[in-house]
């Protein structure tokens, strides 16, 4: 038998609609609420920005699904350089979750799945990463056009939503969340709105350092030891009779070593008499569970690690802002050991490219004298930052902003 045709009026796999794009403004960087062309709350516009001086292509990629099921959607935005660019920045506006426009609004940051099935039936989502090309002889040998690149300024990463209809598009690692962007009042909700039992019960007093104790935590291993379990076991069994077994039934299964199980043993901490907790490096790692358990190779300044989050009880910046809040109410000083001196994209031998070198490795890294990417020397597979180019400084600067405002940091310890 001779194969059917297709009928001529079904539509490609690939194929252009109208999404209402416009503009959009050069600053800020990254995924902000654009204000100017709609409301401050609820579906509105939102704007994206991306520095890259030797970029010749750029395209805006978005993976979306509404929570009720659906399988996940994907699209592609090449920006015109005519409109979407100004000086070095790419830039366009889409509207998100108002009347016929194609992408939802996003759940807050803080809304749970069904826990027992699929964590994200019942919470809408958008996820979005760039595509960047560029001219071989300008440096656009590190570019990947079919790689799906994570946003640097991205405040929220999490795990793509399923595969790509596209065989030609690398997977990303992570992709960044559009949760907190579009709903501002979430991120807020612990500063603004704090419930009763949630407000400080000591007041933080900021002391001189000869009367601090400061108790350095590392979040996977604080609850990821089988002692952690134990007593969980106990406090949710009560006593236990000689010849018992700790019960585990009440413990989900990716719940030690998480933000989350930090706060379960918070009484601990304060029992120990310490005035500060210092919270070993929290930013995003490609390999914190193969081995970067200390977080000393991060892929992102400003997003917390989702691999330290429960996928079933919101994003992982809501967490980690619900741990914070949750030891400062109990008197506690929370610092931030950050790494801003390099991210592990490895070298130009062996590139492990997720986000700025596959974006503006010129602007962002050191280069040697032979314009190959300077490497950190300490730490495997760490390009190292440049410090004296000004659009890393801002990008250091807005990410510790970021940490302060948006997540509630008491301060930080940086890496020198």
């Amino acid at each position: 038998d001779m194969p059917k045709r297709k009928p001529p009026h079904d539509p490609p796999a690939a194929f252009a609609v109208p999404v209402g794009a416009a503009p959009g403004c050069p600053y800020p960087l990254g995924a902000s609420r654009a204000v100017e062309l709609g409301p401050t709350a609820g579906p509105g516009w939102c704007n994206f920005a991306l520095h890259s001086a030797r970029a010749q292509k750029v395209t805006l990629f978005l993976q979306w699904r509404h929570g009720d099921g659906d399988a996940p959607e994907t699209m592609e935005l090449a920006l015109n350089p005519t409109t979407h660019r100004t000086g070095d920045v790419w830039h366009v506006a889409l509207p998100v979750g108002l009347p016929g426009a194609v992408l939802p609004m996003p759940s807050p940051a803080s809304a749970t799945g069904d826990p027992t099935g699929d964590p994200g039936f019942g919470v809408a989502t958008v996820l979005y990463g760039w595509k960047v090309d560029g001219d071989v002889r300008r440096g656009g040998w590190r570019f990947h056009p079919g790689m799906v690149l994570l946003d640097p300024r991205a405040s929220s990463l999490v795990p793509h939503l399923g595969p790509f209809a596209d065989e030609h598009t690398t997977p990303p690692k992570l992709m960044g969340s559009l949760a907190d962007v579009m709903n501002g009042d979430d991120a807020n909700a612990f500063a603004v709105y704090v419930p009763r039992d949630a407000r400080c019960s000591k007041p933080r007093l900021r002391r001189t350092p000869s009367m601090e104790v400061m108790y350095e935590l590392n979040v996977s291993d604080f609850t990821g030891h089988l002692s952690f379990v134990a007593s969980f076991g106990n406090e949710a069994a009560g006593p236990l009779s000689d010849g018992d077994v700790p019960s585990r039934r009440s413990i989900p299964k990716d719940f030690p070593g998480t933000y989350e199980a930090v706060l379960e043993k918070a009484e601990h901490i304060v029992n120990t008499g310490a005035t500060t907790v210092v919270l070993h490096p929290i930013q995003a790692s490609a390999r914190r569970t193969r081995d970067d358990n200390f977080g000393q190779a991060p892929i992102s300044v400003f997003a917390p690690d989702p691999a330290l989050a429960s996928p079933s009880r919101g994003e992982p910046a809501h967490q980690l802002r619900a741990l914070v809040r949750g030891l400062q109410r109990r008197g506690l000083e929370v610092l931030a050991h950050v790494q801003i001196t390099h991210l592990a994209e490895g070298s130009d031998e062996k590139p492990d490219t997720s986000s700025l070198r596959g974006i503006d490795a010129e602007s962002y890294y050191q280069l040697g004298f032979d314009g190959r990417v300077e490497m950190n020397e300490a730490v495997h597979g760490a390009t190292a930052l440049n410090p004296t180019s000004a659009v890393t400084q801002r990008l250091l600067i807005d990410a510790l902003r970021h940490w302060r405002v948006a997540v509630g940091f008491d301060g930080f310890v940086v890496d020198s």
